[in-house]
């Protein structure tokens, strides 16, 4: 691996490149004072190093590639383990697919950005419910997923719109589930759920989800969402209309 060592008088910091354009920073190294121009006017220098300074940047370049391994394999497990517990799952009832969705809501860009949008859009839902989705934000059928997430986070990120509460951009709130799940015995079910002031205990929003059974597996994928919103701000709330108008 070849090496090419900036020694800056001034700050004398050395940096070391290697070939893929990375470079690491080490603190001051005590060279032989020949090595150094001391009439270099503060000009950085090209010197050469001997075989052991070397030997010593290749050490720290696999100490270095070593970690970074450790932390993406770290990272990468995470991850999968996140994926594997958020829905669509066949052992998860409609309930436990909305705290799913809405709590990866609340923290949409961990542990990858955009992930919350991520669960929303690409694992929680029925065809039906992500062209929605994608009409809600101007997005075409062939648009990339990945930009469908971004377009998702501008509209619900966004100061002072009534959705940010579904993304910790308004009050805090805690999750209360009225009934039980309204199950039609046909491969469809409804869901209400309602927002309160984590404070206060007042009534803030009425989310209702219709869910449909996946014909593969049996597992609940959200098929609409329905939003009344009780705050004066918003008033009054008129349902999915409401929630594509606003998204776009």
């Amino acid at each position: 691996m070849t090496f090419i060592i900036l020694i800056s008088s001034t700050t004398k910091y050395i940096y070391a490149f290697i070939s893929h354009g990375r470079y690491y920073r080490h603190d001051t190294i005590q060279f032989a004072k020949d090595t150094l121009n001391e009439d270099d006017d503060n000009n950085d220098s090209i010197t050469s190093v001997s075989t052991s300074t070397t030997s010593a940047f290749d050490f720290e370049d696999d100490l270095f590639l070593e970690r970074y391994k450790r932390r993406r394999d770290e990272a990468a497990n995470k991850i999968n383990a996140e994926r594997i517990n958020r829905p669509p799952s066949t052992t998860m009832t409609p309930k436990e697919v909305v705290t799913s969705i809405l709590d990866s809501l609340l923290s949409p860009h961990d542990p990858l950005p955009y992930f919350g949008y991520e669960i929303l859009y690409y694992t929680s839902c029925t065809d039906k419910w992500k062209e929605t989705l994608r009409r809600s934000v101007g997005a075409l059928d062939d648009t990339e997923e990945g930009l469908i997430y971004r377009a998702l986070s501008t509209s619900l990120e966004r100061i002072d719109t009534q959705f940010g509460i579904l993304v910790g951009m308004a009050e805090e709130t805690i999750v209360d589930f009225p009934f039980d799940t309204l199950d039609y015995y046909d491969g469809t079910a409804w869901l209400e759920c309602r927002l309160r002031d984590e404070q206060s205990d007042t009534l803030l929003v009425v989310l209702g989800w219709s869910f449909k059974q996946r014909e593969c597996d049996g597992a609940w994928l959200v098929n609409g969402i329905d939003w009344q919103d009780f705050r004066e701000t918003f008033r009054p709330g008129i349902g999915r209309e409401e929630w594509e108008r606003i998204c776009g």
